[in-house]
């Protein structure tokens, strides 16, 4: 499923106004500190929800960046929202990982009273969701995978040196093909829960690599118009400010987006 160029999101007026907004959304990151956690406060002593929200951020990003991301979702749907606690750069073996993502996940359920969980798995975040969703299908919602590698055949990245060294110590999962397929075979049954996100122009991975491989699943990719970029910002600019890996975190334009696909997902 793609959707055509939207002037509305990708077309602005100069590139001062992108650079700073870029910089703002990590401090306003910072600054929703105290509300994300007034937040978390607020709904563990209000009634029960039915749902709640835990987002599973990207390989060795901390959790700042996302807490507005958190604080949005949860005051437009009044459900609880949490980002995962994964440590500072959450560098960790696929057997760590995934331990503390299951207690994180059954931690959100128990503390908020939850009947269900939707997941947000943003880059390496999405094979956790997957994993998740495959281990809890009873307690799992809605799964969103945002520029994940969900296509084994097809996941590799741009940065083949880096990949290499990685896949040796940390975050096996994404770069060793047996396991990610493992994660999506174990997912496939729910597959129509599946919604993927990503950008055209994502220069870490491909389109087709962030497609989760049923046609069950929701693959949505946005694309921009390339031309009427080039008269506000370079192509080199534009690729790094608008795929959706650098986007959700550090572009409010990217992040609108995201956040409006997840909300028309959960409205329905």
């Amino acid at each position: 499923m793609a959707r055509e160029p939207n002037d509305e999101f990708w077309v602005h007026k100069n590139l001062l106004r992108e650079l700073i907004g870029a910089i703002a959304i990590v401090a306003i990151g910072l600054k929703k500190r105290r509300e994300y956690i007034e937040l978390q406060k607020k709904f563990l002593t209000d009634k029960p929800k039915k749902d709640g929200i835990l987002i599973f951020e990207g390989f060795s990003a901390p959790q700042f960046p996302y807490f507005s991301l958190s604080v949005d979702l949860s005051k437009k749907l009044h459900i609880p929202s949490r980002v995962a606690d994964f440590g500072k750069f959450n560098l960790h073996s696929y057997a760590e990982m995934m331990q503390l993502a299951d207690i994180g996940f059954l931690d959100m359920l128990s503390c908020f009273r939850l009947q269900r969980v939707h997941l947000i798995g943003h880059s390496l975040g999405g094979p956790v969701v997957l994993w998740l969703l495959g281990k809890h299908p009873e307690s799992v919602g809605k799964v969103f995978c945002v520029a994940s590698p969900s296509n084994p055949p097809f996941a590799e990245t741009a940065w083949i040196p880096l990949q290499a060294l990685i896949s040796l110590v940390v975050a096996k999962f994404s770069f060793q093909k047996a396991l990610l397929a493992e994660i999506v075979v174990s997912a496939q049954p729910y597959a129509d829960r599946i919604t993927t996100i990503s950008t055209a122009n994502d220069k870490i991975l491909s389109q087709v690599a962030t497609h989760f491989p049923d046609n069950r699943a929701t693959n949505i990719v946005y694309y921009f118009d390339s031309q009427k970029r080039k008269k506000t910002l370079s192509q080199q600019a534009s690729n790094v400010l608008y795929d959706s890996h650098g986007g959700i975190v550090y572009h409010p334009e990217t992040r609108k987006i995201v956040i409006q696909t997840i909300l028309d997902s959960l409205k329905k």
